[in-house]
């Protein structure tokens, strides 16, 4: 993975005030999978992927920090409140790279859906790496990308948090070289949750392809990008989930409009309406 982005999401320990702040905030913003192709698997048991992922703030988490005598955690959604949670995780994963007490109370407050194809869950470990670096004031450690890739697949594309194409197991991470065209977007959670796991177990060949950043055309315009995604890219996760979900497939279609795009984001249940 290019380090590239990892510099230009951290500022140099030197450049930030050598007072700390009171309390780090940090939002965590919705992933969304625009496309979303399994590209082929692992010896291991991992699949291969290629996605055109973007971020939405119109629902997201927020972490805060602030100094304490020793580490706690605490959630807005009492049943995350655990030590599995990823934000304690990567609170963990980060202070041991540093050789940093987690000299911290950290709070996750929990507005986006659990197991609903948003990455909330990656993206709040992303958004705990930037806060604590902040609270620290200092650099990104040299095995960032490890670090971030160890917690989730998802994880160093939430960290990046821009819109970009997502290659491998999620390792790959290639900005786009322009600016997507203004669009509007729905999220539309739902009630229940879908297993990313059981999702991926039920996939079987065949693939799809394995489209690069370099592949994709530069929209001038939603119409184009719109039209450009219809007749080449899918969700390979969609038809399976749909399976899993059959009461999904009617309200989608219903959503689906000659002027809209409407598809699961990851594995689902929450679908998304581009417009």
């Amino acid at each position: 993975m290019s380090k590239d982005w990892i510099t230009q999401n951290n500022p140099p320990a030197s450049l930030i005030s050598e007072h700390r702040p009171v309390t780090t905030e940090i939002i965590a913003p919705a992933k969304i999978n625009l496309f979303l192709h399994v590209t082929g698997k692992k010896e291991n048991g991992y699949h291969l992927l290629s996605s055109l992922v973007v971020f939405s703030d119109s629902i997201h988490d927020i972490i805060r920090i602030k100094e304490a005598d020793s580490f706690s955690f605490t959630c807005s959604n009492a049943h995350l409140e655990t030590n599995d949670n990823l934000v304690v995780k990567a609170a963990y994963a980060l202070g041991n790279a540093l050789n940093k007490e987690l000299n911290c109370h950290i709070h996750l407050e929990k507005n986006l859906p659990t197991a609903a194809g948003l990455g909330g869950g990656s993206s709040d470990a992303a958004a705990t790496i930037k806060a604590l670096l902040q609270f620290w004031q200092v650099d990104a450690p040299k095995n960032l990308d490890n670090i971030l890739l160890s917690l989730g697949a998802d994880v160093p594309v939430c960290y990046y948090a821009k819109p970009c194409i997502m290659r491998g197991i999620g390792e790959i991470i290639e900005p786009l070289s322009y600016s997507l065209p203004d669009f509007d977007i729905e999220i539309m959670p739902q009630n229940t949750t879908l297993s990313t796991e059981a999702v991926f177990k039920e996939f079987k060949p065949p693939y799809g392809p394995d489209i690069k950043a370099s592949d994709l055309p530069e929209w001038h315009n939603k119409a184009d990008m719109m039209k450009w995604l219809r007749q080449n890219s899918r969700n390979d996760l969609q038809p399976i989930a749909l399976t899993m979900r059959p009461d999904l497939k009617n309200v989608i279609e219903q959503r689906e409009e000659n002027n809209t795009l409407t598809r699961l984001s990851g594995s689902g249940p929450t679908f998304f309406v581009l417009s």
